[in-house]
């Protein structure tokens, strides 16, 4: 039977972790802060997926919407 890995801040030296990396538990969040926040890898990764949604969305709406004379 496999043992449970530990975590990605326990398994990094202090020199390879980010900014603002305290070692948090991420079941110390709450709302929107438990799905976009910097301190969790999980966290960075949906602030960047939102980011690049967000910049689609704008390039989209400006390639649709009707051109003015």
């Amino acid at each position: 039977m496999l043992s449970p890995s530990p975590s990605l801040s326990s398994r990094l030296s202090n020199k390879d972790r980010m900014a603002g990396d305290a070692g948090v538990d991420a079941s110390q969040f709450k709302g929107l802060s438990k799905y976009f926040n910097g301190t969790t890898v999980a966290g960075r990764a949906n602030v960047a997926k939102a980011t690049y949604a967000l910049v689609g969305l704008i390039v989209a709406y400006n390639m649709i919407k009707p051109k003015k004379k």
